[in-house]
């Protein structure tokens, strides 16, 4: 996956900075704890919204990291639940910041078995 000047932005409060971002849905098939980790030679941030993602908003926020797995890289640990949509945003520490970036997810379930789709409706 990739953040580009085509991504989804916002332009952060006060400064009016742009930053990009992807928006990516998540369905877990088992009820367990799944952990997302970032690679990238970005620093990113992540955050884990309940079923809907407002852009700009921190309605259904469950859980954000931005630098737990070292290097600017996010490490975020949750509990989903089995068929329920959650949506993880990634977006850069510092603005107007492009580059590639995969998520890894793993689960005490080998393998971690979790659909990960970026909405197309956030592109």
């Amino acid at each position: 996956m990739s953040l580009t000047q085509y991504s989804s932005k916002f332009l952060s409060s006060g400064s009016n900075e742009i930053y990009y971002y992807k928006a990516i849905a998540v369905v877990a098939h088992f009820n367990n704890i799944y952990t997302f980790n970032s690679n990238s030679s970005i620093q990113l941030h992540g955050y884990l919204y309940n079923g809907s993602f407002i852009q700009q908003s921190f309605k259904n926020l469950l859980t954000s990291d931005n630098d737990s797995d070292g290097d600017g890289q996010f490490q975020i640990s949750y509990y989903l639940q089995i068929l329920k949509r959650y949506i993880l945003v990634v977006t850069t520490r510092y603005p107007n910041t492009t580059g590639s970036f995969a998520i890894f997810v793993t689960s005490p379930i080998t393998p971690a078995d979790v659909s990960l789709t970026v909405f197309s409706s956030f592109d």
